[in-house]
């Protein structure tokens, strides 16, 4: 079940993504277009003079770069869902070596994941407010544990 909600809120989010890449490759061939009519009206058509051509020519060049970062930026939020669950449920099966090989840094971050309210120590012990997302899953309601029975020999 985890699998198929994790493929199912990337693919909301790759949809999303694919939408806006869309978009930008869009505005991207128009600029260029753009700028392919303004050389033209420069050097074949004459119908404007150079300081215009050069102001214009800036201009249209700053929005190609300025688009193109962000159609390359989108791109890099369409991955492989497939990774992203394998990476999810590697991470749940080996968080302590996860943690045990991870940077300060990363262990914070870690640590902010799993325990998104902080970990309390009180009397020996430690405690958290609420748990991380991927936990509350693997919590049996009371109605399954009312359902459950008894090893023989286990009270």
């Amino acid at each position: 079940m985890f699998r198929e909600v994790v493929l199912d809120v990337l693919k909301t989010k790759q949809a999303s993504s694919l939408e806006v890449q869309s978009g930008l490759e869009r505005k991207l061939r128009g600029l260029r277009t753009n700028r392919d009519r303004l050389e033209q009206a420069f050097v074949f058509e004459r119908v404007i003079d150079a300081d215009t051509f050069n102001r214009m020519k800036i201009d249209l060049l700053a929005e190609i770069t300025l688009t193109d970062m962000e159609l390359r930026e989108a791109a890099m939020d369409v991955i492989s869902a497939t990774d992203v669950v394998d990476f999810a449920l590697d991470m749940l099966v080996n968080t302590s070596n996860r943690w045990k090989a991870a940077s300060v840094d990363q262990k914070q971050r870690l640590q902010q994941v799993l325990f998104p309210e902080a970990l309390e120590y009180a009397k020996g012990d430690y405690r958290t407010t609420a748990t991380c997302l991927l936990f509350n899953g693997l919590e049996i309601d009371q109605t399954e544990r009312e359902e459950m029975v008894a090893l023989p020999g286990i009270e």
